[in-house]
């Protein structure tokens, strides 16, 4: 749920001085906005161009595409295409990865018991443990 007013949307401290999930808010570093600016510039981007109807998502797979790169057909979010020249797009169609999802990766093993404890004293040292 949000605040009736967009201008009491508030997150973060100025100095980050305490560890605890609620804590008293003394001063605000920002204000954060549902909506956010994307610029892109490049020969291949048409200038001038308004995105429109774009997310947060839509980024790794505009990159990806930029990049000439393929994309994983299970991924979330679109290529923002539109934004591209028409002589960007038709020599560069979208491709997509037949290789491994990130549903299919291979899982990352767990920490033995003495790394466990290294990162456990990291976070520690750093206040994200009490």
């Amino acid at each position: 749920m949000l605040p009736k007013e967009p201008t009491d949307i508030f997150f973060g401290l100025a100095d980050f001085g305490s560890n605890r999930v609620v804590d008293r808010v003394y001063r605000y570093s920002g204000m954060h906005r549902d909506q956010g600016l994307l610029m892109m510039r490049g020969p291949m981007i048409h200038h001038g161009h308004a995105i429109r109807d774009a997310a947060i998502q839509d980024m790794a797979p505009t990159i990806l595409y930029a990049m000439g790169l393929p994309l994983a057909p299970d991924m979330d979010g679109r290529p923002l295409k539109e934004v591209f020249t028409h002589s960007f797009q038709t020599q560069h169609p979208i491709t997509f990865d037949n290789g491994a999802s990130a549903q299919q990766a291979p899982q990352a093993q767990d920490y033995n018991v003495a790394e466990a404890k290294q990162v456990e004293e990291r976070l520690r040292e750093l206040g994200y443990l009490g």
